[in-house]
């Protein structure tokens, strides 16, 4: 069931992040087509370009977390035990976590405080809390995906692999 609704969520994230970049490759070329033919164009679009590029940035951010693809310091990962190397990734899970929630804490406040201010944005007639709010919004989904790979990591813990799929992992038993 848990992993149902994973999936379902990874799916739809995954649309939340195409979506936006396809509507702006679309805008992108109509706007060219307007230009070119009619000497006008859409005067919201790089607006509304970098608000696509801040939601991507964070929403694939996300996603990374759940492929294994931000960046980190594998040289000591592979070097150390699996009972090492598990302790280590929980620590450093843990601490992005933290860090995740602190800085989440302060986003929320930042919207709360766009919207009790009540600016809008430049070109768009849209509230400025608006395009921003996807940042607390996926700094808690990170954060999320990382107390889910802290428990992957826990249940490894407790329960190592055997020897031959340690070889698969990159380390020793």
């Amino acid at each position: 069931m848990k992993d149902k609704v994973l999936h379902v969520l990874d799916v739809i994230e995954g649309y939340l992040l195409a979506i936006p970049f396809v509507l702006l490759c679309v805008l992108i070329v109509v706007d060219i087509a307007m230009r070119t033919f009619f000497q006008s164009g859409l005067s919201w679009l790089e607006e509304f370009g970098r608000y696509v590029l801040v939601f991507g940035t964070f929403l694939g951010a996300s996603m990374a977390i759940r492929t294994d693809d931000h960046p980190r310091m594998t040289a000591l990962l592979v070097a150390v035990p699996h009972t090492v190397r598990q302790i280590l990734k929980i620590v450093g899970d843990l601490i992005c976590i933290v860090g995740l929630a602190v800085v989440d804490y302060y986003s929320w406040l930042q919207i709360a405080s766009m919207m009790r201010i009540g600016t809008m944005t430049s070109t768009l007639p849209v509230p400025l809390w608006v395009p921003y709010v996807i940042i607390p919004i996926a700094l808690c989904t990170m954060a999320v995906r990382y107390v889910i790979e802290t428990v992957k990591d826990v249940r490894l813990l407790v329960h190592p692999p055997k020897k031959d799929e340690l070889a698969t992992e990159g380390g020793e038993g």
